[in-house]
């Protein structure tokens, strides 16, 4: 693990056993490198960024705490973007019923200053009049313990929190580690299976990021593992994961997945319940990625222990946005940090917008760069934050919904209702919405429920 100054004191509650933590079953790939997804992106592009490489230069400058600017909207509107929605009525209905809540909104404001990839500031984490308890509350839901403590080491400010502060901190970010080692050795488990039967995968998500711009895997905590697998090669899977110890779903419930979904979940075997998740596709009815276009672009992680299949950059980011969409954008800052690492990485905005386009996810992808630049102020290349105001479905949205919080982008985005308006306004074409009507319909016929995930939780056999 990463050097924490009076952390280091308590081996036995801070980190892993070292012995434990290089172990072929937990290692994964710590510290490799990825190379160049292209001939359009230079060699170093994929290098772990140079921020990551020495502790105490991990976090550092200065930031601003109220630099969360407002989107002013006064880039050209974008060419063929669609229809336009009239729902101002009901943007105004959410600005009036949203209310911030001001404490958390004001520890959250303050982990974001400390995490920001580039100039950062921890000093709003301790010191006269601040209360460690709030920002500690919020760790395990943003995700993102160790990546505190980095930050405080690296402005020397550990020693500012109380023994008993220190002690939760240290003990958060053990259970992090704890997690993600379970988690990679479920992963190689299931690598090796799908591997033996000649069956092809990519990692997607926190299993990808944590090993590509991330200095530990375990910065990048997970609560699954998911993979990408070709559709036709699903049924071929599920045997070799079946036969390795996974535990299936049963028939009616993989039907449900099937049709209802675009991946199932199983569980690993162990003494842990570890839930790695099989996906056929990145996205629903309402968006097209070609995801035979994903494995030809997707490149090789090598690492001391074998080597994974990961996505373009391009791919990466336009599938991270996309999953933040389909969360309607919420504020965990882990989510977002993932995004702005990859902005550092400099996509080409050429190819991304293009194959956002494609897939018909503009808005979603221009939503998700404004986000970023909210709440991680500077860090969007300058071109990628002019296209994103040029879309002008995601700048109107904005002028008529953004959220007062400091790290929020939509305000309600929490209530079902308002989910379904946002759900509707980010949608490129109208055809969109035609299909993911009939995709909800169907599903609904057969299965006679509108939530996968209670169904399943709450199934009478």
């Amino acid at each position: 693990g990463i050097n924490l100054g009076p952390f280091s004191q308590v081996p036995s509650i801070w980190e892993l056993p070292r012995s434990t933590w290089e172990s072929s079953q937990v290692q994964g790939l710590r510290g490799s490198k990825i190379p160049a997804a292209d001939s359009t992106v230079a060699p170093s592009t994929w290098d772990l960024p140079p921020r990551f490489h020495q502790p105490g230069t991990f976090l550092r400058d200065s930031i601003n705490l109220g630099a969360f600017p407002k989107h002013t909207g006064n880039a050209p509107d974008s060419r063929g973007s669609g229809l336009q929605f009239p729902v101002v009525v009901s943007w105004g209905i959410i600005r009036a019923m949203d209310r911030v809540d001001s404490d958390r909104a004001s520890a959250e404001a303050c982990l974001a200053a400390a995490l920001h990839p580039r100039t950062p500031e921890a000093r709003g984490l301790v010191g006269p009049g601040v209360e460690p308890s709030a920002w500690l509350d919020l760790l395990p839901g943003h995700r993102v313990a160790g990546l505190v403590a980095a930050a405080l080491d690296s402005a020397g400010l550990v020693s500012d929190l109380s023994p008993q502060e220190m002690l939760r901190l240290q003990r958060l970010v053990m259970d992090d580690q704890r997690q993600r080692a379970v988690l990679d050795a479920a992963l190689e488990l299931a690598g090796r299976a799908l591997e033996s039967a000649g069956l092809g995968y990519v990692l997607l998500k926190g299993a990808a990021l944590g090993r590509m711009v991330y200095e530990e895997p375990y910065l990048r905590p997970m609560s699954d593992v998911d993979i990408l697998v070709r559709e036709d090669e699903v049924e071929g899977c599920l045997a070799a994961l079946g036969g390795a110890g996974f535990q299936l779903p049963d028939e009616r419930d993989i039907s449900f997945w099937r049709e209802a979904y675009y991946n199932l979940p199983m569980v690993a075997p162990g003494e842990t319940e570890v839930v790695v998740e099989l996906h056929w596709s990145i996205a629903q009815e309402r968006q097209r990625p070609d995801v035979d276009g994903l494995f030809d672009r997707s490149r090789v992680l090598p690492g001391e222990n074998g080597s994974f299949r990961v996505f373009s950059l391009p791919d990466l980011l336009l599938h991270q946005a996309l999953h933040h969409a389909y969360h309607f954008f919420q504020p965990r800052l882990s989510w977002i940090l993932d995004l702005a690492l990859l902005h550092l990485e400099r996509p080409s905005l050429a190819e991304t917008s293009a194959r956002a386009a494609g897939w018909g996810m503009k808005v979603p992808l221009a939503l998700s760069c404004l986000q970023v630049e909210k709440v991680f102020p500077g860090v969007i290349a300058k071109e990628w934050h002019g296209w994103a105001e040029s879309v002008s479905r995601a700048r109107w949205m904005l002028r008529l919904a953004e959220s007062d919080h400091p790290i929020e982008l939509l305000r309600g985005w929490r209530g079902r209702r308002r989910q379904l308006i946002y759900a509707f306004a980010m949608l490129d074409r109208p055809g969109q919405a035609l299909m993911g009507l009939a995709g909800w319909a169907g599903r609904t016929l057969r299965f006679g429920d509108r939530e996968g995930h209670e169904r399943l939780a709450n199934k009478q056999q």
